[in-house]
């Protein structure tokens, strides 16, 4: 994919990467490549595209969970079968996730991005036809199946092709893209039914299909989504990654930059077990242990408050229709990627993780109190500062270990070390509904809340036992000992 025609392809100062001449190989490595490309157009663009894949996610997890009653009305389902219904949406993004990483991998991101795209589609369209409980169950696994091949393709190739000081934005541009899918589905929902007492769940789920289809045709023309110049390198393509670089140049008006660089250790191809050893080596298993469980807090928490909301809102006082609360908890979310890029610029990631769970515990133990003991004095102030508390501090919470797996591991393991943060993560979101019934049925929903407010704290335990820092730090293509990188894993203090 070269730089499209009539476009002033940037300068190449020495020799072809792929010559092996001594200019080349004494030249910047593709990190600096990308430093002086620096973030403009073209990243904007693939962010859009890429991100979409949240946006689609976003719309359709809203949609059926939403829905769920209506499902269960019209095929009389018990508690724990509607949720089984939202479980296999999650057990299917595990599933998604655990391919995307080897996927990602050894046949490169792009394809597994746009793959997912139209997986996501087709199968939406077809649940939405479903003649049983059953059958909706099992394709409503795929819907979950395609969400998960596409979010850690996009997540490493987005660190891929942004410089290090802008990396947040392409997390921040993704959980944007998810708020405007639930938006979407809030107002499909609000327009159908404000009451959501009596909604036709069919089409709606066909309308939520829409966003999928819209970037996966997007993502289907190389010169709106690339492939990582990065995977190109480390796989001996060096002819290929240095056009994908003078395609981003020329995007970002960069037209005097320097493409040629010193060609990467190459990486024979690998088996499909070698990069999960290899985030399991005694350098990252800690790394990835932590960063899973903060994954999997977050997702307990915002997709179990995704599942419960729907049910709780409308026996709860706030003022306004369910439907309408659930708008108002979406646009919460807003804020919430302001916050994120401020924590982003002025805490370090792990001390940011630290302040993201404490403050999350707090909303979390807030909204509990509200919701179960109306008689409080001060009950209203308690609901809506912790509802409102728990969409805004969860955009942060998915913002960073999203962001961070794809800055500590190295190219040659990044797609599946966040495949398997994402798979992990995806366990607590698959759990939730159930978990939430559970303890509902067995206590109080409260309990689902103040569960989350202890493992919200714990992550912000886990997140001073991370060893690496890697704000601001050059990505690495392969895990190597490199004393100038000792505290930073792939994030390298070193030249890069």
């Amino acid at each position: 994919m070269g730089a499209k025609q009539g476009l002033p392809v940037p300068t190449r100062i020495s020799q072809s990467a792929s010559s092996g001449s001594s200019s080349a190989s004494e030249g910047k490595n593709i990190a600096d490549v990308v430093e002086d490309i620096g973030f403009g157009p073209s990243q904007a663009r693939m962010s859009f595209i890429g991100g979409g894949v949240m946006m689609a996610d976003g719309s359709e997890l809203l949609l059926i969970s939403s829905v769920v009653m209506a499902v269960a009305n019209e095929w009389d389902l018990g508690p724990f079968e509607r949720s089984g219904l939202i479980t296999l949406v999650y057990l299917g993004l595990i599933g998604g996730n655990a391919c995307s990483g080897p996927l990602g991998d050894r046949f490169g991101r792009r394809p597994v991005i746009v793959c997912s795209f139209f997986a996501i589609f087709i199968f939406s369209v077809l649940s939405s036809l479903s003649t049983s409980a059953q059958m909706l169950g099992v394709l409503r696994f795929f819907v979950g199946m395609a969400f998960g091949l596409g979010q850690p393709a996009w997540n490493a190739l987005g660190s891929e092709i942004t410089p290090a000081y802008w990396r947040m934005v392409n997390p921040i541009v993704g959980q944007i893209l998810f708020i405007f899918g639930e938006l979407y589905s809030c107002s499909l929902i609000y327009f159908q039914d404000p009451t959501m007492k009596n909604l036709q769940w069919r089409p709606l789920l066909r309308l939520g299909s829409l966003p999928a289809v819209f970037f996966g045709i997007l993502a289907m023309s190389p010169d709106m989504l690339v492939e990582s110049p990065r995977y190109l390198a480390v796989q001996g393509r060096l002819q290929e990654a240095m056009e994908v670089l003078s395609t981003m140049a020329a995007g970002n008006g960069m037209m005097t930059a320097r493409i040629d660089f010193r060609p990467p250790e190459l990486h024979r191809a690998q088996k499909w077990w070698e990069p999960i050893t290899e985030i399991f080596s005694k350098e990252y298993r800690l790394t990835t242990f932590i960063t899973t469980f903060g994954g999997a807090t977050w997702n307990l928490i915002y997709y179990g408050a995704l599942y419960a909301f729907p049910q709780i809102l409308p026996g709860l006082t706030m003022g306004s229709s369910a439907a309408a609360e659930l708008l108002y908890g979406a646009l919460w979310e807003l804020p919430g990627i302001l916050l994120a890029i401020f924590l982003a610029i002025t805490l370090p990631r792990r001390q940011m993780m630290g302040t993201i769970g404490v403050v999350g515990a707090v909303v979390l133990v807030m909204f509990a109190v509200g919701a179960a003991n109306p008689e409080l004095a001060h009950q209203g102030l308690l609901l809506h500062v912790g509802y409102a508390g728990i969409k805004l501090i969860a955009i942060p919470g998915f913002c960073i270990y999203y962001l961070y797996p794809g800055e500590v591991f190295p190219t040659t393991s990044r797609t599946t070390g966040m495949a398997f943060v994402t798979a992990g993560a995806r366990v607590a979101a698959m759990v939730a509904p159930m978990l939430f019934e559970y303890v509902t049925l067995k206590w109080s929903f409260a309990v689902f809340f103040y569960l989350g407010a202890i493992m919200a704290f714990m992550t912000s335990i886990g997140a001073y036992l991370l060893p690496f820092e890697t704000l601001g730090k050059a990505l690495e293509d392969t895990a190597k000992t490199n004393e100038s990188a000792t505290n930073y894993g792939s994030a390298s203090l070193g030249q890069a």
